[in-house]
């Protein structure tokens, strides 16, 4: 994985005009022009991997990210913090705001005591077990569960 033709070797902040190669694959960072501005998704290595069949997937459905595929591993921490899988620097967020989890072939979100909520299909939860199309929101950021 190259960001700007660099090794990405840890989380690193993403912004317009970069591009990222992952297993061939070239993505151009963008701003967003839409309302609101634009806020900065920071992937981490460890959490983006190979899309195969059978992996469980977000797609980022908000901001300039959208459309951006993220494999699921194990365990995916999200919140503001940049030591985080998938850090989002939205105002709103918590450092440590939601987990994702695999256990076996079920798909866990958690809320980690957030402050502004972690919401599923616009319902806030403190735990949910996601299925195929389910839509969680964090703030405005917001991702749709892709199912093997």
């Amino acid at each position: 994985m190259t960001l700007n033709s660099d090794a990405l070797s840890g989380p690193t902040v993403l912004r317009a005009g970069d591009s990222i190669v992952i297993h061939g694959v070239e993505l151009d960072v963008v701003e967003d022009e839409g309302e609101g501005g634009s806020k900065t998704l920071v992937l981490s290595g460890t959490a983006l991997m190979e899309v195969g069949s059978g992996a469980w997937s977000l797609v980022a459905d908000s901001g300039p990210e959208k459309g951006q595929v993220i494999p699921m591993v194990d365990r995916i921490e999200i919140g503001r913090a940049l030591e985080c899988d998938i850090s989002i620097l939205e105002p709103g967020l918590s450092r440590k705001h939601a987990e994702l989890e695999l256990d076996g072939d079920q798909l866990i979100l958690r809320d980690l005591g957030s402050v502004n909520g972690t919401f599923v299909n616009g319902e806030k939860i403190d735990e949910a077990t996601l299925k195929d199309g389910d839509r969680m929101q964090f703030e405005r950021i917001r991702f749709i569960v892709r199912e093997p």
